[in-house]
C-alpha cells in the first residue's frame, strides 16, 4: 500500500520510515501519522503540521 493519491501516507514525514495506511504511530520512531494522512488532500496544511510538530519537539528539548 505505496500509494500517494488515496489518503495513504507511505513514508513517515519525521524519520522517513516506510509505513502502512492502518498504522497510527510510526512504528519507527513514533511519530503520531494519524492527524498527517487527512490533510493529505492540502499540502499546505500538511507541512505545516509537520514543520509545527517539530519546533514543539525542538522547544521541549
Amino acid at each position: 500500500m505505496n500509494t500517494h493519491g488515496g489518503g495513504v501516507l507511505p513514508y513517515c514525514p519525521n524519520c522517513g520510515a516506510q509505513i502502512d495506511e492502518k498504522d497510527d504511530l510510526c512504528k519507527q520512531c513514533g511519530f503520531n501519522v494519524a492527524q498527517i494522512k487527512g490533510l493529505l488532500n492540502s499540502p499546505y496544511e500538511a507541512v505545516k503540521s509537520v514543520v509545527l510538530q517539530r519546533i514543539e519537539g525542538i522547544r521541549r528539548r
